[in-house]
């Protein structure tokens, strides 16, 4: 066990400088673009992840507890339904115990934020185990930060009480936020044609549509089933998109959003993001939605506050269930001052529990995009 204090110093930096990119990292140098491959920790060509049927771990039924082993299952939460990389996070009075599976990237060790005292993660084959300790937190919020190999920083808010930590409530944000993203609305087809450019060209937006089929198909070769495919695109937005700083300064216009900007400067913000994942999906014949809604920057929850900033992210229903998607979020990419600076991708936003997603994203609204009927 050490401290990491420089680390915890620093976190909270980051958070206030990022508002719509969660946590922004410094990396590598910038990648080729188009058709590159998502980062090597990610996961294998080899690999599938749709093949298995149901999650490492299950969310249990929102009721009262009546036995002592649903009271410790009302005290867990489940981390994602991405059955090769997920946690769950169980509270026992003062102890905080973290338990997964990570095949894609090395989870390291976690601490909490009110101590800075590192744990390392023991293993056993893929799964991970890590506590945590801490009787001195006071009374209010603490959060719980995990460590991976890729050098992403993942962070989960809990509550703290005179008896221990406890989940923060977001029961109230989930059902908001399905009820909304179960109703979308469908975009008029003028609406799609800007997506696609900005300039309502019918010409330029069929060849910039026959540019994302071909991406599309080249990220998706040797894929088989729908999440695969929907798990390789969002890799490889994240990983080739960057986070422009500079429109979010000046001016975000519509041509910011348009897949024609997009492929042409390999920059955007959260809409354009979203865009491109959808419109990458669309090809595969993946029906995603667009999310417009609010979302909490700097380690919060919906639980503390509702002062969330303007955000777009994605959601799709596949083989029955939710899937949420947020690539910008998952990107440390960074366009700045007219320079681009690749920082890497983590997988949190990919298909996180709804719970887990209401910590810190507020639907307000949910629409699709019919990219080739706009064509017409």
């Amino acid at each position: 066990m050490r401290k990491r204090s420089a680390v915890i110093a620093g976190i909270a930096l980051m958070f206030t400088a990022a508002a719509l990119v969660f946590c922004v990292r410094s990396g590598r140098e910038t990648p080729d673009f188009i058709f590159s491959e998502p980062s090597p920790v990610l996961i294998s060509s080899s690999e599938t992840v749709g093949s298995h049927e149901t999650a490492y771990f299950e969310e249990t039924a929102e009721s009262e507890p009546s036995t002592a082993e649903e009271a410790k299952d009302a005290l867990s939460v489940i981390t994602s339904n991405n059955p090769e990389n997920c946690s769950k996070i169980t509270f026992e009075g003062f102890e905080i115990i973290i338990e997964g599976i990570s095949k894609d990237r090395y989870v390291f060790s976690a601490c909490l934020a009110s101590d800075g005292l590192e744990e390392k993660a023991e293993y056993n084959g893929n799964n991970y185990g890590i506590i945590l300790k801490n009787k001195h937190s006071e009374n209010g919020y603490d959060t719980v930060y995990v460590f991976n190999s890729d050098n992403s920083i993942t962070d989960y808010r809990v509550k703290v009480t005179s008896d221990g930590f406890e989940p923060i409530d977001t029961a109230e944000t989930a059902e908001n936020n399905l009820r909304l993203a179960e109703n979308p609305i469908a975009l008029p087809r003028e609406g799609v044609l800007q997506y696609i450019t900005s300039d309502g060209d019918f010409a330029k937006a069929r060849e910039v549509m026959r540019q994302v089929e071909e991406i599309s198909d080249k990220i998706c070769e040797g894929k088989t089933g729908d999440y695969d495919k929907m798990f390789a695109i969002a890799q490889w937005v994240s990983d080739n998109i960057y986070y422009d700083f500079d429109a979010r300064t000046e001016s975000v216009t519509t041509e910011t959003l348009s897949l024609s900007h997009i492929l042409e400067t390999h920059r955007t913000v959260c809409g354009g993001y979203s865009n491109l994942f959808s419109a990458l999906c669309a090809v595969q014949g993946i029906r995603v939605c667009n999310i417009r809604g609010e979302a909490l920057s700097g380690s919060l929850s919906y639980d503390e506050t509702d002062e969330g900033e303007m955000h777009e992210w994605n959601y799709a229903v596949i083989d029955g269930r939710s899937v949420w998607v947020d690539t910008g979020w998952n990107s440390y990419n960074t366009y700045k001052n007219g320079k681009h600076k690749y920082g890497g991708t983590q997988i949190r936003y990919f298909d996180p529990t709804n719970t887990v997603l209401s910590y810190d994203h507020c639907v307000r609204t949910c629409e699709t995009r019919d990219y080739y009927a706009a064509l017409d």
